[in-house]
């Protein structure tokens, strides 16, 4: 038996930890999804319609909040000047919150009136500590991975997961607020295994504002806030949009149905797409560029392996959604299971393309990647905009945005296609444009 469980674990310390990384995301999004049910019976369609709101403004500000200097963290020389990027992130966060909260005092009322907040409601004010929240964690997260403590890492999205569950769960009478504040929590217990796993050598560097090196070395790595920044907001952005459009154009009910959908749906077909990404990116990474055209058995046989079981898993959703969404998670959300019937096209779509989506930067063809992305967010502004003009019901807008996304995909996969068609067609191939000699 040991010999047995020897064999089917991956046997590189990096496959280990990836693997460890990896189990503990998905446990962690099972938690969310197990909650739901209960949740949902706690909760009403317009409260999860506000939440989800909140949770869109906070993707969008929170993922910048430490303006990328998250992301310098692990590529620091030493842990000293690893600790004074920790405390640029963590000013940046800081900053931010008080610039949204200086945002919120100015046209508070006027923002929550057009996102179809109630007058008196105070949802919006949880974003500022919400946003230095998530800066927090996304600062100490980057330190874990510096120290290489991936265990920590995955205990770190445990409690963060059980934590948000526990506390919404607890707050029920707070409405939607209680949404919000344990999902705001939920950050901060993510924050504590890495705190109580950090050695007091280490704590030591944390001593002391130190505004001198901090500046210094928040100048040394500038290009981070100065490049990443946008990049990164545009990218949430495009992604997260399409809940906050539901709520203003057919208010918070519509947005909540659709934001239950995208939890239970959006998560496994991202956990079961990083998955398959990983083996596909780590097959490419092997080859040199002369040989990607052997890539073309592997790209065809994932796309048609993902394309079978995502017609029999979505397919049947999408006949039983809306008795299974009102079985599961109770009767007022038998429209979530009728929105997953109109975005079926973009999820199949999704669940083929993206395990494989790496084949455009093989070719180092990002001129292609920006065209669909920017192709993508038309057919996101077009969608909506439609919907908006000629006064459509939510359905309709719903399935123009599903087809349009499909169709990106489709094109996308046919583009990958078609290089690897072509690189493994020549027999010597020139090397890649650009390519380092």
């Amino acid at each position: 038996m040991r010999q047995l469980v020897s064999k089917l674990l991956p046997s590189s310390p990096f496959m280990r930890r990836l693997m460890l990384l990896a189990s503990s995301t998905a446990a962690a999004q099972a938690v969310l999804i197990l909650v739901s049910p209960i949740l949902t019976r706690l909760y009403g369609p317009e409260d999860f319609g506000y939440f989800t709101v909140f949770t869109t403004l906070l993707g969008i500000f929170g993922t910048a909040a430490c303006l990328r200097y998250e992301a310098a963290i692990p590529i620091c020389r030493n842990d000293g000047t690893a600790s004074l990027v920790v405390r640029a992130a963590v000013l940046a966060a800081l900053g931010m919150a008080l610039l949204l909260a200086l945002v919120l005092w100015l046209a508070g009322g006027a923002l929550a009136a057009r996102l179809g907040l109630p007058a008196d409601s105070l949802l919006l004010w949880w974003l500022p500590p919400g946003v230095a929240a998530t800066g927090l964690f996304f600062a100490l997260d980057g330190w874990a991975l510096k120290q290489g403590a991936m265990r920590v890492l995955a205990l770190s999205k445990l409690w963060q997961s059980t934590g948000q569950a526990v506390l919404q769960l607890g707050l029920w009478l707070l409405g939607p607020a209680g949404l919000v504040a344990g999902y705001i929590l939920g950050y901060l217990a993510g924050i504590l295994p890495i705190l109580r796993q950090m050695p007091p050598e280490k704590r030591r560097l944390f001593r002391g504002l130190r505004p001198r090196r901090t500046a210094a070395m928040a100048w040394r790595y500038r290009r981070f806030p100065f490049l990443g920044t946008g990049a990164i907001m545009l990218n949430s952005t495009t992604r997260l949009l399409p809940a906050l459009l539901l709520a203003v154009l057919y208010g918070p009910v519509v947005a909540g149905w659709y934001g239950l959908a995208q939890r239970v749906v959006g998560i496994p077909i991202r956990l079961i797409g990083i998955a398959a990404s990983q083996v596909y990116t780590a097959e490419s990474a092997r080859l040199q560029p002369h040989q990607y055209g052997e890539l073309y058995p592997l790209f065809m046989a994932t796309a048609v392996r993902l394309a079978l079981f995502g017609v029999a898993w979505l397919g049947g959703l999408a006949l039983a959604g809306p008795w299974v969404f009102a079985l599961v998670f109770g009767s007022e959300w038998w429209e979530s299971g009728e929105l997953v019937r109109l975005l079926l096209p973009m999820y199949l779509a999704m669940f083929v393309m993206v395990p494989i989506a790496h084949t455009l930067n093989l070719f180092e063809r990002q001129d292609l990647v920006l065209a669909l992305d920017i192709f993508s967010a038309v057919v996101l502004a077009g969608s909506f905009l439609a919907g908006w003009w000629w006064e459509l019901g939510y359905g309709l807008t719903v399935g123009l945005y599903s087809l349009g996304m499909a169709v990106s995909y489709t094109v996308y996969f046919l583009l990958a296609r078609r290089l690897l068609r072509a690189a493994g067609g020549r027999k010597n191939p020139p090397p890649v444009a650009g390519a380092a000699e």
